[in-house]
């Protein structure tokens, strides 16, 4: 192989025959440095620039030299393995790489702030409790996104333990006073669970079903009745999603409702994330996968796994253990490609989703990469690939029938 260092980039020899050299990395600059590195050697030399012979094993600058590899065995000093990287930005060596490129920028927009497709529904009155067990009421708006539930216990505890409340800060409550200062409600916030059965019989606890919006309360013994009381029982919370929330930019034009200073919004970049409630063919996958890592991230699997599970916009992750936030090597580290849904042809993963990403995975990874902060949420590097296809049809009678199922 022959070059001229001008024009040249980065090019590998796989083999060299008789050298013993596994693997050469070999880069040419306009001011040419050599870099010959095998998994047990390292060689750094200037040189001018080089005629390569793969067949005889000879680096030359003008003059044939006869197994070079045999004259300077004795010089040479052992360096770290080659690890292979996974960004195009840190392909070059660590001798020839001075500095990360910088980002570039898509756009600035000035006056923006994140936008959800959801709607707030504020002191909507769920019900009033009668004191019987394993009561249920249904949100009026499905499905849910999030919630708050307050109930007013004003009739059922002393003052002592209202105090109680307010000082330990176990549960959000708040105080309702008339004009003279007497309190006239006192809403405490109860905590969903995903279960009754690990609830005892005085904790405030709730489940909810978020997609039919259907809030379940306990039976005294899992879980705390409510208090009885008419409509003492209000939530506020957020409704909406869904894939039609995904507009392309420059959809959003109207304002609901007017505000005063404002005179029009629009979104300069399309919306993501959206998806659809997950179907019972991807929870029988998921099932499985759950009892095995049981929401604790250890391995490389589990870490894609929980990743997934951290939206339904993620359509793969990819754990790479052991590469740190600059693509290098570096035990104790944790990196997570992922790829979000998307119709576009090389879909970008945005802030919020990596943000997303990172807070799920963080609460169910070990503390031993939590506190060291070595977990990367990275988004890929895509490379065009095209496929050439030939199909052979077994006889000249099915030639149509391929044709119409093919180019249908």
């Amino acid at each position: 192989i022959t070059g001229n260092p001008d024009g040249f980039s980065t090019f590998l020899l796989n083999y060299v025959q008789n050298s013993g050299i596994k693997l050469i990395y070999f880069q040419l600059f306009p001011n040419p440095q050599q870099f010959i590195t095998d998994r047990q050697h390292h060689v750094s030399s200037w040189a001018q620039p080089a005629i390569l012979s793969a067949m005889s094993g000879i680096v030359s600058t003008g003059k044939k030299i006869e197994k070079p590899y045999e004259e300077s065995i004795s010089e040479i000093k052992p360096c770290p393995e080659l690890f292979e990287t996974f960004h195009p930005e840190w392909s070059h060596p660590p001798v020839v790489r001075k500095e990360t490129a910088s980002p570039r920028i898509k756009g600035i927009f000035l006056n923006t702030t994140w936008a959800i497709q959801a709607e707030t529904i504020k002191d909507e009155i769920l019900g009033s409790s009668d004191g019987t067990t394993g009561q249920s009421f249904t949100l009026t708006k499905t499905p849910i996104i999030s919630e708050d539930i307050w109930i007013n216990e004003i009739r059922t505890i002393s003052e002592e333990e209202r105090k109680d409340i307010l000082e330990k800060g176990e549960y959000d409550a708040r105080e309702t006073k008339d004009e003279k200062g007497n309190v006239i409600e006192f809403r405490v916030k109860w905590k969903p669970v995903e279960d009754l059965l690990t609830s005892s019989k005085d904790d405030r606890h709730y489940e909810i079903h978020k997609v039919p919006g259907e809030v379940k309360f306990g039976d005294g013994v899992y879980g705390k009745i409510p208090p009885i009381g008419t409509d003492n029982i209000k939530t506020n919370y957020r409704t909406g999603g869904g894939s039609k929330g995904n507009v392309r930019a420059y959809e959003i034009k109207d304002l609901k409702t007017s505000i005063p200073f404002l005179d029009k919004a629009f979104n300069p970049l399309s919306a993501s994330g959206g998806t659809e409630v997950e179907g019972i063919e991807k929870t029988i996958e998921r099932g499985p996968q759950v009892l095995k890592h049981r929401n604790r991230a250890i391995t490389a699997q589990d870490f894609e796994q929980i990743a997934c599970q951290a939206s339904r916009a993620i359509a793969r992750a990819k754990c790479l253990p052991n590469f740190d936030n600059q693509g290098q090597f570096k035990p104790g580290w944790v990196t997570i490609v992922v790829i979000p849904q998307s119709n576009e042809n090389s879909p970008r993963l945005s802030l919020q989703l990596k943000r997303e990403v990172g807070n799920y995975v963080r609460e169910h990874s070990a503390n031993t990469v939590i506190e060291m902060n070595h977990l990367h949420v990275s988004e890929p590097v895509y490379v065009e690939v095209s496929v050439n296809t030939a199909l052979i049809a077994l006889s000249m009678d099915v030639i149509p029938a391929v044709e119409k199922k093919v180019f249908s």
